[in-house]
């Protein structure tokens, strides 16, 4: 056996593992099939006493949610005066 026979396992490079990091952007349809599916496994979760595992899906429902909805703290919703001025 040679010294230029043995392969050593490198270190992914930082734009590699830059990559791997990336969020997904999904559309409004997968968006809200994946919200729907974590909902119930959240509740499952809930059910069998996990909450550990029900927080952590929690926060993924919160991220995917600013992504549909927008970010947090916004709110899409303005006020109206109903009243009529005289």
């Amino acid at each position: 056996m040679t010294a230029s026979s043995v392969k050593v396992p490198t270190r992914p490079k930082k734009a590699d593992k830059a990559k791997a990091e990336e969020p997904v952007l999904l559309g409004e349809k997968e968006l809200t099939k994946q919200i729907k599916r974590l909902e119930k496994e959240m509740v499952e979760h809930a059910k069998n006493l996990e909450f550990e595992k029900a927080a952590r899906v929690r926060d993924q429902l919160a991220l995917l949610k600013q992504q549909l909805f927008g970010s947090a703290g916004q709110t899409n919703v303005v006020a109206i005066d109903t009243k009529k001025s005289a």
